[in-house]
């Protein structure tokens, strides 16, 4: 199948309600209700366009785009430095500031083609990832009216679409024909060395009753969700084996420690054993360690 967009990613979803508790410096996970939304980016939802000022000024004009789900979009060019064109500023600069303070200047600039700035307050889509018109590099959406006032939950957000990003790679998957030994997912058939074959092998392969592997049915990931409760950091994990990767990764970049014993500390243990994976975890520990007190 074709390529397009990946994660659009719900406030109410929050990932079952990972959370950095700023009491303690612990990671608080909370019940929440599933709010997957419709299409998983493929069929527009019903955020509006809003008259609040995030994201708008520096960036109106040629730069200004509509999505159906995120209102009104500023879109801002990737330079080379990392720097964006036109320069944004308030809650928009604070944002993609936090993202190159975590990927760091080099990927972000190399991978992201377009940071493109929502002002949807009332819409339910907190982010998204989008290929772009280069192979190999992303539009990376963030609804910045949903994320302004709440540091933590853009924290999250981003590592969340930033696993999208390495787990959804060109490279990560074959474009040719024929039948797929793997996992044919949106994206194409996965390479026997990618990120997600090795995760659906390890941790989705046994399940005869798992979703479709593109699923964006929140009943069905639901109902998946309440047979294996224990195996799942969350409910929208329970979506499908992108989401799950990228919520587990989400986890293992947040929590300090983790058991094995369990489903989820295993799929948590997963991402040690790819040092790329594991070298970015300890960057964004390091670097936001005094913004946050990650444990």
């Amino acid at each position: 199948m074709g390529r397009g967009s990946r994660g659009r990613y719900g406030d109410a979803v929050r990932r079952f309600g990972i959370v950095l508790g700023i009491v303690g410096a612990a990671i608080v996970v909370i019940a929440g209700a599933l709010a997957l939304l419709v299409g998983f980016g493929l069929v527009p939802g019903t955020g509006g366009e809003s008259g609040s000022s995030f994201g708008s000024g520096a960036g109106l004009g040629e730069g200004d785009s509509v999505d159906g789900d995120l209102g009104r979009l500023d879109l801002y060019e990737v330079q080379p430095d990392a720097s964006l064109n036109p320069q944004p500023r308030g809650a928009t600069a604070d944002a993609w500031d936090v993202f190159v303070r975590m990927v760091g200047a080099d990927a972000a600039a190399t991978e992201i083609e377009t940071f493109a700035a929502g002002d949807a307050p009332d819409s339910s889509t907190l982010a998204y990832v989008e290929e772009a018109s280069e192979p190999g590099r992303w539009t990376l959406a963030i609804n910045v009216a949903s994320v302004a006032d709440d540091g933590e939950l853009l924290f999250g957000t981003l590592i969340h679409e930033y696993a999208h990003v390495l787990s959804l790679a060109p490279d990560e998957f074959s474009s040719g024909g024929g039948s797929c030994p793997t996992i044919d997912v949106q994206e194409g058939c996965a390479v026997a060395d990618s990120y997600l074959w090795a995760f659906y092998e390890q941790f989705w392969a046994g399940y005869e009753d798992a979703p479709p592997l593109d699923n964006v049915d929140e009943d069905v990931a639901w109902e998946f969700y309440q047979a294996h409760e224990e195996d799942f950091v969350n409910d929208y994990a329970a979506t499908n084996v992108s989401e799950d990767f990228a919520e587990s990764y989400t986890s293992y970049v947040l929590e300090s420690s983790t058991s094995t014993d369990t489903v989820v500390g295993r799929k948590l243990a997963f991402f040690d054993d790819y040092p790329a994976l594991r070298e970015l975890r300890e960057r964004i520990r390091a670097e936001f360690a005094g913004d946050y007190g990650l444990p």
